[in-house]
């Protein structure tokens, strides 16, 4: 009755002036307390009950449990579970519940499920309260065992204890557990009820079933704020982005006025596909909120202006806001460095710091991203000081981060000594270090990094394969490639897309059409990147017959080519000499599918005319197209310029490379090489000069073979090998037998002013003839030779590979920077060597 009073102190006072309370008396005014509370005075007045009424009943204990309701009062209502138990009472189905409520809201779940298990009966309250409980406190797997009980005790669970459950799935993306209990809910006429269903919703977008999610989403007759947002965060987290905007239109036709949260999460989509407009529609949407100066809504403004290459609209924003926290800081410094501006990322980062602000993890990643180039190496290792000053140098987000700025940055050294310090490396770690020794040619330290990381228990996923896979195909390494494709097989990655694409390649580039053509065709559906692999690795053997049939089979299973589709025919008609049909295709690209032409694809354009002799059309069309500093181009047209004996195109194309240049090597060595065939002698070594006064040292050659399990490298004139001397005396006998066959070396491609002795023992030292040696001496008669060279392979070793195929009847198969070469009985896959 007490309860019922508008001011706890005239219920207060009413109870005073009762002679002789009874319990329900004493109960009411506890209550009063409660609800008001009062907790402390309410246990003041149970202490108070127990002095005067030592027998006391169910409700008593009830109201004494509910002042307990907090971890900071535990103690007390443990003491008052244990009065319950001698008074009879733990078994009372209101006291048991209450119990159990008590321990989950105080976060001890153990006792709470102690309690919960000795209970007769088991009411919704306790059931929703005990799944609820241990899905807040991460424990999603006793939850979901707990309501597997339930369902099989038929308990009469609410929609509160259906919603937490759906969370537990949905946090641990447990798919069959959530689509059985959709299928339960179906049953019981509440998937329609619209929290429910949000939940619902939720578990599909969690466990990526967006289309589950959305069937649902269109099925629900009533839709809330929370509905919306929940299918466009699950568009938006899952990369599809576009769909996510259109749910935002989708809401303005419905008249579904949308929220801050909504209004956020739509604006990060438009961050993704830098669609400006679209955000500053966005932008507005949020002013009319009220919220635009909050710090989330601010932060992600400023992001989206900075991703979308609106770097001042962002700095505005920036200095409207009423206090920068480092989340804002964050936003601006990530939007500068993605749009290339490092330099002003770091006055951005120490303005920050003159201001006091103190950088959190995420600040830290974004301006390691500004310091990701070569050429800001030193700030990079600034901001490492910093890191570990800050103590969080061992935090394992943030050191991969430092790993990955390092790899960028061509630092292998640094990324290995900072990765060798930490307590723990996890896949993130070891997968930053297997790409960035591939990306930068260390193909066997790769390899080996991918073997350690699965010998110490790191599990291998798809991006480690992958990486793993590019490391074989750099060296030519089949064996290892095809141990590390066992490895996915038996992980199941297989048909991992980006695995199976990675796989097909690989075994194009190690010479192995055969496998990769097998691999392909056990492929389900081949997507584009599949089909592309594949013309890729016949394009580079020059079979352009096979390219182009693969192309039409794609186009007939409905995929439309893209633009590696059409620079593996371009390839594929450079390789084989195909003037007319390269430039059919370059036409048939722009015109009927509406691609725009890539550098990539106009210097393939560059090398189909330079292989046909048309030196003057290709230097007409270098200095025409819409790109400038194209090296690429112009180191072409200077390879067709040696191959046409051109000294003239040779060296206004040598200008034009040194003026982009200077410092690369290839430009010089090729004039040399052009002047030097000619017997120019006095140019040839003008150009050299040039390149020393440039500093232009010339990139090292290394080649490599793969001799049963172990794979060899070796460098120019290489003698460390420990069978270099049976190497030698191999080349040496090869020698004589090729000069018998007519093999004349090229003495004229080797500019050091020495003998004609030493230039054919230079010759000689070649790394690609080198590892061919030991193959021959290391493998049994009739055994396929795989080598692998980091740079073009040279006329004379490529003559003498030649007739080497035909003297020892072997198959070689070279794979160098331009194509692969498949060496038979004296004849190459490549129309020539050019």
């Amino acid at each position: 009755m007490f309860a019922h009073f508008d001011r706890l102190t005239e219920a207060n006072q009413a109870f005073h002036r009762i002679v002789n309370p009874n319990l329900y008396s004493w109960n009411a005014i506890m209550l009063a307390y409660v609800k008001s509370g009062h907790h402390q005075i309410a246990l003041k007045v149970y202490q108070d009950l127990q002095n005067s009424c030592p027998e006391l009943d169910g409700h008593i204990f009830v109201s004494a449990l509910r002042t307990c309701f907090s971890p900071v009062n535990l103690g007390q209502g443990r003491q008052i579970h244990m009065q319950a138990i001698e008074n009879g009472f733990e078994f009372d189905d209101y006291v048991g519940s209450t119990l159990v409520e008590m321990y989950a809201k105080c976060s001890d779940l153990e006792s709470a499920l102690a309690v919960f298990n000795r209970l007769p009966r088991w009411r919704a309250i306790s059931c929703s309260l005990l799944i609820g409980g241990f899905v807040d406190a991460g424990e999603e797997y006793i939850a979901l065992e707990l309501f597997r009980k339930m369902v099989e005790k038929d308990v009469e669970l609410d929609e509160v204890s259906y919603i937490s459950i759906l969370e537990a799935c949905s946090n641990i993306a447990a798919l069959g557990h959530g689509r059985q209990i959709h299928a339960l809910l179906i049953e019981l006429g509440l998937e329609f009820d619209v929290r429910v269903g949000n939940a619902i919703i939720d578990v599909y977008v969690n466990c990526q079933r967006l289309l589950e999610a959305d069937t649902l989403f269109h099925r629900l007759p009533v839709k809330d704020i929370v509905t919306w947002t929940t299918l466009a965060s699950g568009y938006a987290y899952n990369g599809f982005n576009k769909e996510a905007m259109q749910i935002f239109d989708d809401m303005e036709h419905y008249g579904v006025t949308p929220n801050s949260i909504t209004l956020v999460l739509i604006l990060r989509a438009c961050s993704s596909v830098s669609a400006l407009e679209q955000g500053r529609r966005i932008h507005a949407r949020i002013v009319e909120c009220g919220t635009e100066l909050d710090d989330f809504a601010g932060s992600s403004l400023i992001d989206m202006y900075g991703k979308c290459g609106s770097p001042d609209d962002a700095i505005i924003m920036f200095e409207r806001l009423p206090k920068t926290t480092a989340i804002a800081w964050s936003a601006l410094i990530a939007g500068t460095a993605d749009n290339e501006e490092g330099s002003k990322a770091f006055l951005l980062f120490e303005q920050m710091q003159r201001e006091n602000v103190i950088p959190d993890r995420a600040l830290f990643v974004c301006i390691l991203k500004a310091c990701s180039d070569p050429t800001h190496l030193d700030y990079g290792r600034f901001i490492h000081c910093h890191v570990a000053e800050s103590g969080l140098g061992t935090d394992i987000f943030l050191a991969n981060a430092l790993i990955d700025m390092y790899v960028k940055c061509e630092s292998l050294e640094d990324a290995c000594t900072l990765s060798k310090t930490l307590p723990e490396q996890d896949l993130v770690t070891w997968s930053l270090l297997i790409g960035g020794h591939v990306q930068q040619g260390f193909a066997l330290e790769a390899l080996q990094f991918f073997d350690k990381m699965c010998n110490e228990g790191v599990e291998p996923d798809g991006t480690s394969f992958v990486c793993a896979l590019k490391a074989c195909s750099s060296i030519a390494a089949l064996q290892q490639g095809r141990r590390i494709h066992g490895q996915a097989i038996e992980k199941g990655y297989e048909l991992d897309p980006f695995v199976s694409s990675t796989l097909i390649d690989m075994y194009a580039k190690c010479g192995s059409l055969e496998d990769a053509q097998r691999d392909f065709e056990r492929l389900p559906k081949p997507n584009i990147v599949d089909w592309g692999a594949l013309m890729s690795g016949y394009a580079q053997i020059g079979n352009y017959s096979l390219v182009l049939q693969y192309f039409k089979a794609m186009q007939s299973r409905g995929i439309e080519p893209d633009e590696i589709s059409f620079l593996s025919l371009l390839a594929a008609c450079s390789r084989a000499g195909l003037l007319d049909a390269g430039c059919a295709h370059f036409k048939e690209m722009r015109d009927n599918h509406g691609s725009v032409p890539s550098l990539k694809h106009y210097n393939s354009l560059v090398d189909i005319f330079g292989h046909t002799g048309c030196l003057e059309e290709v230097e007409d069309l270098l200095e025409t197209i819409p790109f400038g500093n194209n090296l690429v181009g112009w180191t072409s047209l200077l390879t067709s310029c040696r191959r046409y004996f051109d000294p003239s195109t040779g060296r206004r194309s040598f200008d034009r490379f040194i003026v982009m240049d200077r410092t690369n090597a290839t430009g010089y060595v090729l004039m040399e090489n052009i002047y030097s065939q000619m017997g120019m002698w006095d140019d040839a070594n003008e150009i050299e000069e040039l390149r020393k006064y440039a500093n232009g040292w010339k990139k090292p050659g290394k080649a490599f073979i793969e001799i049963g399990n172990q794979v060899h490298n070796f460098a120019v004139g290489d003698k460390s090998h420990k069978e270099s001397s049976a190497i030698y005396a191999k080349l040496e006998g090869l020698n004589l037998q090729l000069q018998e066959e007519g093999y004349v070396p090229r003495v004229d491609l080797v500019m050091d002013s020495t003998s004609e002795d030493d230039k054919v023992d230079a010759l000689c030292g070649h790394c690609e003839k080198l590892a061919i040696a030991f193959g021959l001496i290391s493998t049994v008669p009739g055994t396929t030779l795989r080598v692998s060279k980091n740079l073009r392979m040279c006329a004379d070793c490529h003559n003498a590979t030649r007739l080497i195929s035909k003297l020892e009847r072997r198959e070689i198969i070279v794979v160098d920077a331009y194509c692969t070469h498949h060496f038979g009985n004296g004849i190459c896959s490549c129309t020539e060597h050019l």
